[in-house]
Order: structure tokens, then C-alpha cells, then sequence
């Protein structure tokens, strides 16, 4: 009995560090590449379990339909949390960008509470609508070393080049000036769940860079960059002598 065990187990180990192995090339394979090797995985993992199966099971629909309903629910939950979207660190730029924003003092994951009501107190001073604009955030505080409602940041939108506005109430104007070089990170975002998924991976990405290959170099505070929903999530730190919003947590009255 345990040798009939060992082999399916054993097998089903090797599949799984096939998949761990793709992690470090997944910059050779497409993510509907890694999706339909996962898939096969999960089939032939249940396979190879077939034989410890009852009988009546097998032979009625009840076997097929489970399985089918497990892969796709596996496949689903791996689609909607990016899970195998593999990501490295590239080399990249970020234009001067005008953006609307507010402050924040508090926990990170709090700080989004009031995007909403910042793009409607635009629209309704401008009439202008910047529902599908980019989103940003800025994080000046490490969370690891600050405490949690000491935490600095700015949440806000990016504007067109030909809108201008002056603060009024909580909102606030300013420019993410250009960066010529930057680290970035780069997910797509297909759900709120695997937003907080890939946000999770991004900076635990973004902290070994810092703490080996970034620790020489002068970075900016770290921001996101939200385009479209579904659409991308970045993580972006700017290389060189911070400047403007990116140069300190603003003052504002």
C-alpha cells in the first residue's frame, strides 16, 4: 500500500518543482503557457490518484464533473489573483505627469478609502470626469520601521497635460516630475482580491532589490500606478535625487 502511495506522491513532487522552475524562466514562456501546464498538472495529479478512488464513483458522472469543476475552479482562482504572472524588475521611464491627490495619515490599505470622493469633487468644480484616469499612490513611510498610523502617503489621479486646477478642500495639485531611469514592476490587475495578491508580491520583490542591488543606488519613494480596471498595476521606484511630489511628503494647510 505505501509503495502505491510513494510513486504517485513522488511524481506529483516533481510536477510541482517543474512549476517552481518556471518562476525563473517565465520570462521565456507566456502566462497562457504556464495556465495550460498547470491544468495538465492538475489532471495528471488526479490521475494518478485514480486507483485509491471507490468504484461507484468511478463509474458514474459524479468523477468527471468534480473533476472539471476543480480544475476550473483552480484555474479561475490562479487567472484572478495573477498567479502566474511572473514578473521581473525592468528598466524603465516615467513622464512628468499632472496629477490631483490627496494626503493620508493611517494605515496604507486605508488610504484609498477616499478616491471615489475625490474624483466626484473634481467633476463637480470642473465638470470634469476622471473616472478612467490613472491612478497613483505614493508610500513615503517603510511599514516595517513606522507604525502603522504614522504611515505618510498620497492617493490621487493623473490628469491630462491641459487641465490646471488650484486646491481646494482636501484636494490637491501638483506634478510627478519625469523620471529618465526607474525599477519597475509591472502586473496585470483582473480583480480587487488579486490586486492585494500581486500589491503582497510586488514589494516583497521590491524589497530584496532594495536590500541588495538597489542599496547602492538613490531611490525615490515607492508609488503604483493603476491603468484601467481590469488592466495594470505597477510598482515604480525612480532612480536619482527625488523631486517634486516624490521629494517628500508635501505640506499642505
Amino acid at each position: 500500500m505505501l509503495s502505491k502511495l510513494f510513486y504517485p506522491i513522488l511524481n506529483v513532487f516533481f510536477l510541482l518543482n517543474s512549476v517552481n522552475h518556471l518562476k525563473i524562466t517565465s520570462f521565456m514562456l507566456s502566462e497562457k503557457n504556464i495556465f495550460v501546464l498547470s491544468g495538465l498538472i492538475i489532471a495528471s495529479t488526479i490521475a494518478m490518484f485514480k486507483s485509491y478512488i471507490p468504484m461507484w464513483i468511478k463509474q458514474s458522472k459524479i468523477m468527471v464533473v468534480v473533476c472539471i469543476a476543480v480544475i476550473c475552479l483552480v484555474g479561475y482562482l490562479l487567472y484572478i489573483t495573477s498567479a502566474l504572472a511572473f514578473r521581473e524588475i525592468e528598466t524603465g521611464k516615467f513622464p512628468r505627469t499632472k496629477v490631483a491627490y490627496y494626503t493620508n495619515i493611517g494605515p496604507y490599505p486605508k488610504a484609498w478609502n477616499n478616491y471615489m470622493n475625490l474624483i466626484e469633487k473634481i467633476k463637480k468644480k470642473y465638470n470634469a470626469d476622471f473616472t478612467l484616469r490613472p491612478a497613483f499612490g505614493v508610500y513615503y513611510d517603510p511599514p516595517s520601521t513606522v507604525k502603522a498610523e504614522e504611515l505618510r502617503s498620497v492617493v490621487g489621479v493623473c490628469l491630462p497635460d491641459d487641465f490646471s486646477g488650484e486646491d481646494f478642500e482636501d484636494v490637491h495639485f501638483g506634478v510627478i516630475e519625469g523620471l529618465a531611469e526607474t525599477r519597475q514592476l509591472c502586473y496585470p490587475m483582473r480583480s480587487m482580491i488579486g490586486t492585494m495578491f500581486i500589491v503582497s508580491r510586488a514589494y516583497k520583490k521590491i524589497g530584496k532589490f532594495c536590500e541588495g542591488k538597489g542599496s547602492k543606488l538613490k531611490m525615490t519613494p515607492p508609488f503604483e500606478l493603476y491603468e484601467g480596471y481590469p488592466g495594470t498595476m505597477k510598482v515604480i521606484l525612480g532612480v536619482g535625487e527625488p523631486k517634486g511630489l516624490l521629494a517628500g511628503f508635501p505640506k499642505t494647510k
